[in-house]
């Protein structure tokens, strides 16, 4: 299960977004994450909503959102493949999906290629970086991580995509 923080959480990194949620895991919607996010959303102003819910079945309407955050959850998933066609359902058309995930998750790694190049009928990926594990030394982990950011929109070549910029270094 994971924590929905807000279907209405603005995104200062994305000022256009006026609809979008983040996905955490955890067991309840009052874990620290949801907590935190709810507090800086209402400092600025804004409702929010704490929802629980099944990554795998969003308890949200199709087309309903225009970002998606999705820190460290569908590596825990026993089905990521179907969370990620779900959550690029809830985007509405343009919509963008940033997911942190473990290192491996990319569209190079054999084991992920047919998977990436089936997501790009519906989802492109503009953008997907591993980050050295060293960045997050400090939070009390090394392991190593990737930055995906995939827009709900076709790409023109569903086998082709961004070339990799290496290794984010800390």
């Amino acid at each position: 299960r994971a924590a929905w923080t807000s279907d209405d959480l603005p995104c200062d990194r994305v000022p256009h977004a006026r609809r979008s949620t983040t996905l955490n895991h955890g067991t309840a919607p009052s874990d620290r994450r949801g907590d935190r996010a709810g507090r800086a959303a209402r400092a600025r102003g804004v409702e929010v909503t704490l929802r629980t819910g099944d990554a795998q079945d969003p308890p949200l309407p199709p087309g309903s959102l225009d970002v998606i955050t999705a820190s460290s959850v569908l590596q825990f998933l026993p089905r990521p493949r179907r969370a990620v066609r779900a959550w690029l359902e809830l985007l509405a058309p343009g919509g963008r999906l940033v997911a942190i995930t473990g290192a491996s998750f990319a569209p190079d790694n054999p084991a992920w290629a047919s998977a990436f190049a089936r997501l790009q009928e519906r989802g492109r990926v503009v953008f997907s970086a591993a980050i050295d594990g060293a960045v997050y030394a400090k939070h009390g982990t090394t392991i190593d991580t990737r930055l995906t950011v995939i827009d709900k929109l076709p790409a023109d070549d569903p086998s082709a995509f961004p070339a990799a910029p290496g290794v984010a270094p800390d």
